[in-house]
């Protein structure tokens, strides 16, 4: 608390002070991109921007916790042998650990397992569409052909409207061979 107290004073009266200290571009220029990437993700996952495949994903991941926590709420003297801190393994459970888990346990955690499956299957599509900017060679090729693809043309242009993706000039096209990373050429 008398640390805190001390932190607080300082920061008051020597205000001037520590604005007058510079910030540290690097930091600044991660602190921006961060944010980019935090708006561009809150973006990518509105429920109306995502596609139909990714919903299904999600909404197997939520019946499939409903389903594990309903298991384990109603039934859970049915899926896990009774347990103490004082007892053994080989006494207690016949030597076996696994014979802490009833037939209904194995039952609630391979839902957990189905529900974790699937929200990772969501969380890597919702990096991917944001981290688009990894790819710019074949986003470049695909954005410039007469190919119509409007899903993925609506989702380049929000990529493109986030900052996160800006197109490779002729120059770096010929330079790079059209790969180029967020900080500079790969």
């Amino acid at each position: 608390m008398l640390a805190a107290a001390a932190v607080k004073e300082t920061v008051e009266t020597q205000k001037d002070k520590i604005d007058a200290i510079p910030l540290d571009e690097a930091v600044k220029e991660a602190d921006d991109l961060a944010i980019k990437k935090r708006d561009a993700y809150t973006q990518a996952i509105v429920w109306t921007n995502i596609p139909m495949l990714v919903k299904l994903c999600l909404l197997k991941a939520t019946a499939a916790m409903i389903g594990c926590f309903s298991l384990l709420a109603l039934f859970n003297a049915q899926c896990f042998a009774e347990y103490d801190l004082m007892y053994t393994i080989s006494e207690h459970l016949g030597g076996k650990w696994h014979n802490l888990v009833r037939p209904l346990g194995w039952y609630a955690m391979i839902l957990l397992g189905i529900a974790t499956v699937f929200l990772a299957l969501f969380q890597v599509w919702a990096a991917v569409s944001i981290e688009a900017a990894a790819f710019p060679y074949w986003l470049s090729v695909l954005l410039t052909s007469n190919i119509s693809f409007p899903s993925f043309q609506r989702e380049t242009n929000k990529i493109m409207e986030s900052g996160l993706l800006k197109p490779l000039t002729e120059t770096e096209m010929t330079q790079t061979g059209g790969v180029k990373g967020e900080g500079g050429l790969v």
